[in-house]
């Protein structure tokens, strides 16, 4: 496995080159399990501040007024995160990276 940092800088030129890079694509291009894929897109994210947009996959069960459960899974841009996780029951949501990109990307949904 290659060094954090040069996986961290694969990552930078690969999102400069105005590329959506997604946890599964990153985890399949160099081997590596996708939880670990997923804390190195996070470790990304949050070093390049507003350079970079995220999206996350939500999980959880929807709040109801009837007694039906239903799970649901959501990609949430990051501006949009706190409000969905707000909308699921407590105790059952679940969050992660899904992908991300610069904010410059044709065609790409942004909230």
């Amino acid at each position: 496995m290659l060094p954090v940092q040069t996986l961290l800088q694969n990552l930078q030129d690969h999102v400069q080159e105005h590329k959506a890079v997604t946890y599964k694509w990153f985890a399949r291009e160099y081997s590596l399990p996708a939880n670990y894929a997923k804390q190195l897109l996070f470790r990304f994210v949050e070093e390049q501040g507003s350079k970079i947009r995220a999206v996350y996959a939500v999980s959880g069960r929807c709040k109801t007024d009837d007694d039906q459960q239903q799970h649901v899974v959501r990609l949430v841009p990051s501006a949009q995160l706190e409000a969905c996780c707000g909308e699921l029951q407590e105790g059952t949501v679940t969050v992660h990276i899904h992908r991300c990109e610069t904010g410059s990307l044709p065609g790409c949904w942004h909230g």
